[in-house]
């Protein structure tokens, strides 16, 4: 009994270890009973791929198996571009990227054996570029030379493909193109004329300005030169805070913007103030921002017939300041100036200034009754009435939407106080308009209402104009009193971002125009 208990024993664990080494061969280390099995054959999935853009990039993968087709674990491989002009494959990780147009294989090798898969590159259209993508013809008659391209997804130009391309314009009453993508301006226009260029159901486009402009900006100054019929543009703040020093001049008649360029000019500058002195036919300025942060004292003179810039460099004059304002008294021929700020003291002026251009003085006129010291208010001279008319205030005890009236010839500031009218805000500005008799206000702080002031009756109107410009500050109106319209340009909208557009109000037909 205990012989062939023995026995039993031992061919129970004879079949137990045939049955382990038989398992052996599916062990996924790649050995059996710890000899290493060959690989036999590597297999790249997916084994063919396509990419439509150059820099475009697929990952591979590869497997090693051994002769009975088990995949064996644990195997590194190295990677390799038959044609690496078409595509490139990472060594060791097999991620491949697009270079040209082609066909390459993507091989991968383990242990002297290689598997391969099949890599194309075809650039497949997906946007259509034209250059220059935005570009200002300054006046009608003008060529402008537009190039269209095919692009891939990723913005490389398509090679070895040839592309038609249909040309149109979004308003050829301002620019047309033709079949070739030349594109001629014909007339002057408040908006960008859009140039699109298709092929294959795919556009592209570029935003043609048709006339020069001002840049965008805030915090200018403007008047209106009566006997050359220009709107006077100088100065102002940009978009990345940068005070500008340029020149301009606009014809409301032909709807033209003119870089003026002089040879010489006041230094770059904001929150200044300008008036025209119709006696002396000169844009008077006074003061601003200027570089360094400090406020400014210097008067200047210009004479749009020569084109220059003056700087008068009076006797005396008012204090440097920001934020004040100034109209021309046509009864007296004196430039009146009023409040600002002496920065960065952070005083506010309440003082009564009035500049005679035949003297080149300023003279200090102290009058017994005056407004609270002041910024960000607006003004305008009321020919008519002769008044200088001022509404609103940002003071050192807040915001105010007080009315008041300055005679200069009996030296005294009248306080209005008209029935309620426009509501309390800040750098709003104001032109008095000849036509209708009223003191045309827009806007401030981001509002967007249109009010007149009768002077007469001592009435805000609420004109509720539509459409009218967006709601804006720091912007700048003058009256055209040759077309008999209100000028406005520019101004601030919430953050940083400026203006350059130019409207046009006509108080008759209470409309606000986009001209510009």
């Amino acid at each position: 009994m205990s012989v062939r208990r023995r026995s039993s024993q031992a061919l129970v664990m004879t079949v137990l270890v045939a049955q382990f080494a038989a398992c052996g061969s599916d062990d996924p280390t790649g050995t059996t009973g710890g000899t290493p099995v060959s690989v036999a054959s590597v297999a790249v999935t997916p084994d063919s791929a396509n990419l439509t853009a150059l820099g475009l990039r697929t990952q591979f993968q590869a497997v090693a198996k051994d002769a009975a087709g088990h995949t064996l674990s644990g195997k590194t491989f190295s990677w390799a571009s038959t044609a690496t002009g078409v595509a490139t494959v990472n060594p060791t990780s097999g991620r491949a990227t697009a270079v040209t147009n082609g066909t390459t294989t993507i091989r991968a090798t383990t242990d002297g054996v290689s598997g391969t898969a099949s890599l194309t590159v075809a650039q497949a259209l997906a946007a259509v570029q034209v250059t220059p993508p935005l570009a200002t013809l300054v006046s009608p008659g003008q060529t402008l030379q537009l190039t269209a391209g095919a692009r891939d997804v990723t913005g490389n130009a398509i090679a070895g493909q040839t592309f038609t391309f249909t040309w149109s314009s979004s308003d050829e009453s301002l620019a047309t193109v033709s079949s070739t993508g030349l594109v001629t301006s014909l007339a002057n226009g408040p908006r960008p004329v859009t140039i699109t260029a298709a092929t294959d159901g795919v556009q592209g486009r570029a935003a043609i300005r048709v006339g020069a402009r001002p840049s965008a900006r805030g915090f200018h100054a403007m008047a209106y030169d009566a006997e050359s019929d220009r709107v006077i543009l100088f100065g102002g703040g940009s978009e990345n805070f940068i005070r500008l020093q340029d020149t301009w001049a606009y014809d409301l008649d032909t709807n033209t913007w003119t870089d003026m360029s002089p040879i010489s000019s006041p230094s770059g500058r904001n929150v200044h103030a300008m008036a025209y002195d119709a006696q002396s036919d000169r844009v008077i300025l006074f003061g601003g921002g200027i570089v360094g942060g400090t406020g400014a004292s210097d008067t200047w003179a210009y004479d749009f017939n020569t084109n220059t810039w003056t700087d008068m460099s009076p006797i005396s004059s008012p204090g440097s300041r920001i934020l004040h304002r100034m109209v021309y008294d046509a009864r007296s021929d004196r430039v009146i100036l009023f409040g600002g700020l002496e920065f960065p003291a952070n005083v506010f002026y309440d003082e009564t200034w009035a500049y005679d251009f035949d003297t080149n003085a300023w003279t200090q006129l102290s009058p017994s009754t005056k407004p609270f010291g002041r910024v960000c208010f607006a003004m305008a001279y009321d020919a008519e009435s002769d008044r200088v008319v001022l509404f609103g205030a940002e003071t050192d005890q807040g915001l105010f939407a007080d009315t008041w009236a300055y005679d200069f010839n009996t030296n005294d500031w009248t306080d209005m106080n008209p029935a309620p009218g426009p509501s309390v805000q800040n750098y709003q500005a104001m032109a008095y308009d000849a036509g209708s008799d009223r003191a045309i206000l827009f806007g401030g702080a981001g509002g967007s209402e249109t009010w007149a002031y009768d002077f007469n009756t001592n009435v805000w109107a609420n004109m509720n104009s539509l459409p009218h410009p967006s709601g804006r500050w720091g912007h700048k109106m003058a009256y055209d009193e040759g077309s008999g319209r209100v000028v406005l340009f520019g101004g601030l909208t919430v953050g940083p971002s400026r203006y350059d557009d130019t409207w046009a109000y006509d108080f008759n037909t209470d409309t606000w125009t986009l001209i510009h």
